[in-house]
């Protein structure tokens, strides 16, 4: 369970208590993920992101250990994603979407760019979605939906000016026909 207050607990079934994980103290538990491998990735409200190391017991600040540049996109998480590589993709409130590569401690930022027409419509994200073709979708926070094209690295905002009820989009499901 991600609490407030920076908080993880664990329930152990054979004793039907929690185990009690603190992270930080000033901060909100605002995403979870297990990836494949097992390994157990949480995004703290302006504190980014832990992994939980099993062997030690303890959850491990990302941005402390390993993270060198950049970073500070990946301060407020959202949403965590895993890709069919591996890659987990971070929507971040004021950081746009950030691609972590665990295996090379690589991550790669998309922003918004005024300049740039397929670029991120915005900064402020509040979930991501990968449909059965493989294609991620974004929802942000007043730049509505954005579908991401891996093969370009661009992408294509839907607006409510394209139909869409609001330009905040706070979660995405994929129905049985592949619809959003």
């Amino acid at each position: 369970l991600g609490l407030d207050g920076g908080k993880v607990d664990r329930l152990d079934r054979s004793t039907e208590r929690f185990v009690h994980y603190k992270l930080d103290n000033d901060a909100a538990v605002m995403a979870m993920h297990q990836d494949r491998k097992g390994r157990l990735w949480v995004g703290v409200w302006g504190r980014g992101l832990y992994w939980f190391d099993a062997a030690a017991d303890r959850f491990v600040h990302y941005k402390e250990a390993f993270c060198v540049d950049r970073c500070r996109s990946c301060d407020y998480i959202y949403d965590i994603h895993e890709d069919q590589d591996g890659a987990l993709w971070l929507a971040t409130f004021s950081g746009g979407l950030n691609k972590f590569e665990p295996a090379q401690k690589r991550f790669t930022f998309y922003l918004k760019d005024d300049t740039a027409p397929h670029s991120l419509s915005s900064d402020n994200l509040m979930s991501i979605h990968q449909d059965r073709a493989g294609i991620l979708w974004i929802g942000t926070h007043g730049g509505g939906l954005n579908r991401f094209d891996p093969d370009t690295e661009t992408f294509t905002p839907y607006r409510e000016q394209d139909g869409l009820a609001n330009d905040t989009v706070y979660g995405i499901l994929e129905d049985a026909q592949g619809r959003l």
